[in-house]
């Protein structure tokens, strides 16, 4: 029950936050990789984490914090979420978080037409829920390819808005 509430509510979030984030299209990938970069502010400084979907959405695939230890992902599901009348198709992604052989959460990402544009982690514990956006400062890396270079991250320009 908790899990579709909370799809519900990260739909509506997602499909608001669409309209005034520009999704993360092949620009937005590190090196043309399949690494992505988002951020988001969290209680008192930014979370900084990086997606690698290794052969499409609907395979498993990695998170990254802050270029740490990566954490796999297990793909669950997905469900189309486009409007009708909408021009391009619109998916949701879902995938459980596995630390331990034990699922601790689950990662969500929306699919827009060309690219994606909001990532979200609910823990599964409680009602901790992160919205992520794309960060194109730090997706602008240098070898290592396949990391973010968090020092040039959207969120240190002093602009938290974004």
């Amino acid at each position: 029950m908790l899990r579709k509430l909370t799809g519900l509510a990260s739909a509506l979030i997602a499909t608001t936050a669409h309209a005034s984030v520009p999704p993360v299209t092949s620009e937005n990938r590190i090196n043309g990789t399949n690494t992505y970069c988002f951020s988001a502010m969290g209680d008192k400084k930014p979370i900084f984490i990086s997606l690698t979907l290794l052969q499409g959405p609907r395979r498993d695939a990695y998170v990254q914090y802050n270029n740490g230890a990566k954490i796999r992902l297990k793909y669950s599901y997905y469900r189309n979420i486009t409007l009708k009348g909408e021009k391009f198709k619109n998916y949701r992604y879902v995938y459980d978080e596995i630390i331990n052989k034990k699922m601790t959460g689950f990662y969500s990402f929306y699919l827009y037409g060309d690219g994606l544009s909001v990532f979200n982690y609910v823990h599964r514990e409680g009602p901790q829920e992160y919205f992520f956006f794309p960060d194109y400062g730090a997706a602008k890396a240098s070898p290592p390819a396949s990391l973010c270079d968090w020092s040039k991250s959207d969120l240190l320009d002093g602009d938290e808005s974004k």
